[in-house]
């Protein structure tokens, strides 16, 4: 893979919207693997201006080249506040910190960052444009455990890139990992001892049924005697019968067409 980081997310995004037919990653049904029109540099650069402050060139190359928002973590990246009047104040801390527990404190915007992408449940996804932490992705949990930095397995802060990469890129190595076991004619109990307990039993089971394009929320004949009784019974039905259509036509399989489940 290439080591640009537009190319990168450009194909990890088409690979996703390749194989997650079912949009059955948390919050892929909102972007559905697709990024908005992208903002003009022009633009761009009068919005810098305007703000008195430089965007984080991953971030900047992002809205410019593939989208001024769209496909990427939980609901997708947002798209740049045209108006930000609080980033032309620093961000109050390189280290992690957390606010008043007061009405005013936790509805406050946080000055020196971008909201770039919201979790739910309150939380969101802060990208850090002024100050010692500039270029940094954080987490904005306030009314729960604070406001932190996202880190690497090396504990150092992440920037926009590396995040994105990083949890894109680990959904779709979890698709990539199950296509290749289901495409060995793996069996499903097989799958599932494999991956855990790295991958939640209840994901090993979305992500086969959107590969196999087969409706999550579907009523099983029979419902497996487990906690995730209704997908595995979803995949116990359509397993087999996928199995026999990849080896009778191996080109019908997912990611042999590179638009395979395009679209919303």
């Amino acid at each position: 893979m290439s080591s640009d980081f537009i190319e990168n997310a450009a194909a990890v995004t088409d690979r996703l919207r390749c194989l997650d037919t079912r949009r059955v990653v948390f919050g892929s049904s909102c972007h559905a693997y697709r990024f908005h029109p992208p903002i003009g540099m022009q633009q761009a650069e009068a919005w810098q201006r305007a703000h008195k402050v430089s965007l984080p060139v991953p971030y900047r190359r992002f809205i410019t080249e593939l989208g001024n928002g769209g496909a990427g973590p939980y609901y997708g990246i947002m798209p740049l506040e045209l108006e930000a009047p609080h980033l032309l104040q620093p961000f109050p801390d390189a280290q992690p910190f957390q606010l008043p527990a007061t009405d005013e404190a936790w509805e406050s915007v946080i000055p020196g960052a971008i909201t770039i992408a919201e979790c739910g449940c309150g939380t969101f996804m802060l990208l850090v444009v002024r100050g010692e932490a500039a270029g940094q992705v954080w987490v904005d949990a306030r009314c729960e455990t604070g406001i932190w930095p996202i880190t690497d397995k090396q504990s150092t802060p992440m920037t926009f890139d590396t995040w994105w990469l990083s949890e894109m890129g680990a959904h779709l190595q979890r698709f990539e990992k199950i296509l290749a076991l289901m495409k060995a004619a793996t069996p499903h109990e097989g799958i599932h001892k494999m991956l855990e307990p790295g991958v939640l039993q209840l994901h090993v089971d979305d992500t086969m049924l959107s590969i196999m394009n087969q409706d999550p929320t579907g009523k099983p004949r029979v419902v497996a005697n487990k906690a995730w009784g209704q997908a595995c019974g979803l995949v116990e039905e359509h397993y087999g019968q996928w199995l026999r259509d990849a080896i009778a036509e191996p080109g019908a399989a997912p990611g042999a067409a590179p638009d395979r489940g395009g679209g919303a």
